[in-house]
Parts: structure tokens; C-alpha cells; sequence
């Protein structure tokens, strides 16, 4: 019936043949009476299917979802080469705009009379290589960032060309990606968890599968399962959380070979170049490869947590690195505190800092506070232009000397000037924490509440977040925070308020908690390696030198500056504190922080002050001070003065 309905009659050695034999010439012509010869053909190829599934006991299910997926297949990558197309299409459109707009002047004046005869042979020439892929001569500004700006200052933005590129990395093998999402449904139905994968999408690091659950199926059940999926698939580990916007939950499995991704490729992204802000960060990839920046003076204070070896000082770096593509050294300044000693030493003598790198966390509490005495100034400031922040400070200031056009004073030159950001970045707060927690978190928790109006920012990191060292009043003034891998999902669950952390793969992998934002990004870090610093610093340092803050600066060479002393106030407890080391004859710090539960800096700070009043003498090292007054007499002295 069907060679009848399809061929006809054929022509066979000359001889005209019905195709289908007279049975199938019969039945179709009846069928064509009552179904007419559309509805036969239908009505044929319906029976063609069932007789098929009849035949091999194949479901219908399976067909139809066999089609289904192809229907997809081929949807999905028709899409994907439109989007290239586009993609490439606005690539091209933009290249050409960049070409136009710094081409050298040379090549616009070379309209003259006696080149139109010749217009038409240099028409025939082929075309030079675009300006943007062939090496740029040393005058032309190409090669950097913002070359609008190189001959308006005299700090030369660094270029690009300093920082690695990234590799190229073959693509994914679609078997493998296939054999992987038909692997993650067979593990789950194992446990009766039923649904099916009905999208992929792979990343740089992780492939993300889209797993649609069958109705009654709870998310907890594909959570809980995750471990369970990374044996199954042989992974160092499985992620699952919920596909915003969607009805599906992302399953996030490592792939074979996980990219590197070098901070050059974020900071010649158009989203780095295009940011106004002077304080972008190029944080790295999402996991679908796409570029992710944000913006401290938003943030406006970040904490970052992980485990040693995950990626914290190579973040920290990629910030530094980021600002130093951005901002003058006039329009941000830097003050990095290194209790460790070694992050931060390469950085040591660039034009942005506002002081020397802290090596001694004994000072840090000290140099915190003076940053709480400028941020007071800065309200005075602002309150003296009646202005809100510090953009509108520096706004209004450029105004009024536009107005003025020179004419000021001395005090009005000292007064009117723009105020830079300040940021602060703290290696390991640990180690702070450790020496003097009620000062420094006094300190942290004062800047973090107020210095955002006037441009001061914190960025701290640790390697240990237990409960004493991230404070419930630190995490408070948090709201952005960063979480490396970490070896718990306590640690998690500190750093975030949720686990997780404990599930990602280390080398710069991070879960990122953006501000106004309620969920968790997942994002890999940007590589900035070290012989990359060496040369983005010697390119810095070649515009200048830095101008440091006198008063920190003698707050550092003070010997005696441990924090608070400073304030030209006696502590609360001092009148205690010295009764009690004259009953004694013990003067040292550690001896007060015993007893009455004090800091490192509060107590060293009370030893000093009775040093400055000639009570006791200075430090001998191991040997104890010796009392320059007769502990009697001064103690019956104090009790006559009651």
C-alpha cells in the first residue's frame, strides 16, 4: 500500500509495473474514497509508527523524546551560530569605530590635490592590518586602556601589553558533555529521584547540567545527592543549587581540564573598559565564561575568607592590579596591611600609596585610627560645602575653581581640593585580631559604618573565619562578602551564613555574596602571577613616587604606637591598672592582659602612658621595668588626691 501511494507504477524493462502489487493497488484506492489521498498518507504513516513500535518494543516515549531532543539539538545550535554571528558582527562594527577614533592624525590629512589622481590605484591595493592587531609603534597610544588620557596627565595609564593573555582551550567534547548528563540520570533514578537533563552548559571550569525534577520530586533530595553524583561521575566534586528563573536545578559538575583565566582578558573586556568607576574590580568568569566586574565604591567594604592556597592574595593582587589600570595616584590611594610580610612587598613603593606596607600588626590598630581621624576631617569637609559624599565634594570643588579660574587664596587652595578614595586591604586579619580584637574591631566597625560617605573602603582577608575573628559586629557592616574554598561547611556558614564554600575546587574558585543581591554567584577567579606584578610595579613606579600621609607615616616610626595612646586621654581603667602594678611591682602588658581581660594594644598602651608620666621605666626586653618611684609613697600620694 505504501509503494503505491509513494511510487505509483515504475517502468520496468519497458513494461509499465503497479508499485505496491494489485492487493496494495486495491486497498489503496479504497482508502483514497474515504480519506482522500492526504488522509491516506497520514493515516499510512500512523500504522507505519505503531507497527514499528510493535515490532521492536520500543516506547513511544522513547521515540517521541528521541525527536524531541533532536528537535533541540539542532534548535539550540542554530542559535548558538546566530549568536556568534551577531557577536561578531558588533565586534566588527566596534573595531572599526576605535580604528576611526585614534587612527594617527597623519593618516586624516593626506587629502591633497595631488593625490586625487592616484585615488583609484590606492583603491586596487589590499587593505592594511587593523591598527588593533598588528604591533602599535611606541607613539601611537594604542596599546593602552585609555589613550583619550595619556597626554592630558603626566601618569601614563599601564598598558595591557604587561600582563599575560590567556590561552586558548579547546572545546568540550559533546559525547562527553552527552555521556555525562545520561550518567547523572541514571545515578539519581537509582536513588528514585526521577526527572530528566535537558540543557548543558559548559563553562570554563564547571559544566553546568539543567536538571528538570518530575513532579513530587523536592530539591533537597537532588541536594543531598551530590556527593553521590561526584563518585558517580568521578569528580572532585558536585555543586546543586537553583537555576534563577527557571524550574530546574543546576548541577555543577568540574570539568577534565579547567581553564586559566589571566586578568588581562577581564581588563580588556568591554565591561572593565566601559566601567566610570575608579574602583572596578575584575573579579574573573562567571561559570558560563561570561566576564564578571563590580564595584568596590558600591560594595562599599568587602571581606574574603578561604583556606590557605585557594586564591586570597591572588585576588587581593587582581584588585590592586585593577585599580592601578583605572585611577591616578591623586585620584585613589592605598593602604596595605601585611601582618604577614610577604603578600604585599612587591607592591611597596608605588605612586598610589598613602603610606608604606604595615609589616607590624602591633602598628595596624594605630594606623586604623588615624584613618578614622581623616574620616572625621572628611565630614568637616563635606559639612563645610554642604554636600552628602564625596562625589559631590569633589564635583562641587571642581566647580568652584572652574568659577575662580585661579584667583584663590592660600587657604582656599589648601582647602579646596579633591579628595581621593582611600582604600584599606588587610592581608590576614587574624593576626590583628590575635594581638588587640576590642581595638581593632572598634576600628573596623567605626570605618565600616561611616567611611563609605567620605570614600574610605575596607577590604580584609583570612584564612581562619571562626567566630573570633569575623565578630558578629564585623559581619554586620559585611554585606559583600567572598568565600574561597574552606575546609568546613562551619567556616561556610560563617563567611555566608550558608554552606557551600566547602564544595568548590580551590585555585581561585568563589562564591561571591554581592550587595542587594539574595543569592550566591559562583565565579572563578582572574590569574595575575607574579612575574606579571614585577612588571606592572616597575611600569608604575616609573611615573613618580608616592606621596605619603605625614601623620602616618610618624605613627609608624613612632615606637610607642600600639593604637590608642593617641587620643590624649587617659584609659578607663588606668587609675586600676597602675594601683594595681604598684601593689605588685609587675608593669607589663601581658600582665594586665591577664587580669583584666585586654587587648594586646590596650595594655601596652596603659604601660606607656605610665612610662610617659616617669612611673616606670622603659623596656628592657626580657627583664622587667623598673619602677622610678617608690610604689608606697605614690600609692598613699593617689589615695590623698581621692
Amino acid at each position: 500500500v505504501d509503494l503505491f501511494m509513494l511510487f505509483g507504477t515504475v517502468s520496468w524493462t519497458g513494461a509499465e509495473i503497479q508499485a505496491g502489487g494489485l492487493i496494495g493497488r486495491l486497498i489503496s484506492s479504497a482508502l483514497i474514497q474515504i480519506f482522500s489521498r492526504v488522509g491516506t498518507l497520514l493515516v499510512l504513516v500512523v500504522l507505519l509508527i505503531l507497527f514499528f513500535i510493535l515490532a521492536t518494543k520500543i516506547p513511544i516515549s522513547v521515540i517521541l523524546r528521541f525527536f524531541s531532543d533532536l528537535f533541540k539539538f539542532v534548535f539550540k545550535e542554530v542559535r548558538i551560530k546566530v549568536t556568534h554571528y551577531r557577536k561578531a558582527r558588533l565586534r566588527e562594527r566596534m573595531r572599526r569605530k576605535v580604528v576611526e577614533k585614534y587612527s594617527p592624525p597623519e593618516e586624516k590629512e593626506t587629502k591633497k590635490p595631488w593625490l586625487k589622481k592616484r585615488k583609484r590605484e590606492v583603491k586596487k591595493e589590499p587593505k592594511p592590518e587593523s591598527q588593533l592587531t598588528k604591533p602599535a609603534p611606541p607613539t601611537v597610544q594604542e596599546k593602552y586602556l585609555f589613550p583619550e588620557m595619556e597626554k592630558k596627565t603626566d601618569y601614563n595609564y599601564p598598558p595591557f601589553t604587561l600582563l599575560d593573555p590567556g590561552k586558548t582551550y579547546e572545546k568540550i567534547d559533546k559525547n562527553e558533555l552527552y555521556e555525562k548528563k545520561q550518567r547523572i540520570e541514571k545515578k539519581l533514578a537509582e536513588f528514585r529521584v526521577e526527572g530528566e537533563v535537558r540543557e548543558y552548559h559548559p563553562g570554563p571550569v564547571v559544566t553546568t547540567y539543567e536538571f528538570y525534577p518530575y513532579p513530587g520530586i523536592k530539591i533537597s533530595q537532588v541536594a543531598n545527592l551530590a556527593d553521590d553524583l561526584s563518585m558517580a561521575l568521578g569528580a572532585e566534586s558536585a555543586r546543586v543549587q537553583r537555576m534563577p528563573g527557571k524550574s530546574s536545578l543546576g548541577v555543577e559538575i568540574p570539568n577534565n581540564k579547567r581553564e586559566i583565566i589571566k586578568l588581562r582578558d577581564i581588563i580588556q573586556s568591554e565591561q572593565f573598559t566601559s566601567s566610570p568607576s575608579k574602583l572596578t574590580f575584575a573579579l574573573g568568569k562567571t561559570i558560563h565564561g561570561e566576564v564578571y566586574i563590580t564595584d568596590l565604591s558600591i560594595m562599599p567594604h568587602l571581606l574574603i575568607a578561604g583556606a590557605t592556597g585557594t586564591g586570597k592574595s591572588v585576588g587581593l593582587n587582581a584588585l590592586i592590579a585593577s585599580i592601578l589600570y583605572r585611577a591616578k595616584p591623586e585620584d585613589v590611594k592605598l593602604i596595605l596591611i601585611d601582618p604577614k610580610r610577604l603578600e604585599f612587598a612587591l607592591w611597596d613603593g608605588i605612586p598610589h600609596l598613602l603610606c608604606p606596607v604595615v609589616k607590624d600588626p602591633k602598628k595596624a590598630s594605630a594606623i586604623l585610627l588615624d584613618t578614622i581621624k581623616m574620616m572625621e576631617e572628611r565630614y568637616q569637609r563635606l559639612g563645610f560645602l554642604r554636600v552628602r559624599n564625596i562625589e559631590q565634594y569633589n564635583n562641587q570643588v571642581k566647580r568652584t575653581l572652574k568659577e575662580k579660574k585661579g584667583n584663590l587664596t592660600e587657604k582656599e587652595k589648601e582647602d579646596l581640593k579633591p579628595l581621593p578614595y582611600i582604600v584599606i586591604i588587610i592581608d590576614e586579619l587574624a593576626e590583628l585580631m590575635m594581638i588587640g580584637a576590642q581595638d581593632v574591631e572598634y576600628c573596623i566597625a567605626r570605618l565600616a559604618q561611616l567611611a563609605r560617605a567620605v570614600g574610605i573602603h575596607l577590604v580584609m582577608a583570612t584564612q581562619r573565619p571562626s567566630i573570633d575573628v569575623i565578630t558578629g559586629t564585623i559581619k554586620n557592616n559585611f554585606s559583600s562578602r567572598i568565600a574561597f574554598r574552606v575546609p568546613t561547611k562551619i567556616d561556610s556558614r560563617i563567611i555566608l551564613d550558608t554552606a557551600g564554600a566547602e564544595k568548590l575546587l580551590g585555585l581561585g574558585d568563589m562564591l561571591f555574596m554581592p550587595p542587594n543581591y539574595p543569592r550566591l554567584i559562583r565565579l572563578h577567579g582572574s590569574h595575575i602571577s607574579l612575574p606579571e606584578i614585577t612588571r606592572l610595579v616597575k611600569f608604575v613606579k616609573e611615573q613618580g613616587s608616592p606621596e605619603f600621609d605625614e601623620k602616618i607615616v610618624k605613627t609608624l616610626k613612632s615606637k610607642t604606637a600600639h593604637g590608642f595612646e593617641d587620643l590624649g586621654e587617659k584609659d578607663a581603667l588606668y587609675e586600676k591598672a597602675l594601683e594595681l602594678v604598684l601593689l605588685t611591682g609587675q608593669a607589663s602588658a601581658s600582665y594586665l592582659q591577664r587580669k583584666f581581660k585586654l587587648g594586646y594594644a590596650r595594655a601596652a598602651r596603659i604601660i606607656d602612658q605610665m612610662e610617659q608620666e616617669g612611673i616606670v621605666g622603659p623596656s628592657e626586653g626580657s627583664k622587667p621595668r623598673e619602677f622610678l618611684v617608690d610604689p608606697q609613697i605614690y600609692l598613699e600620694k593617689m589615695k590623698r588626691e581621692e
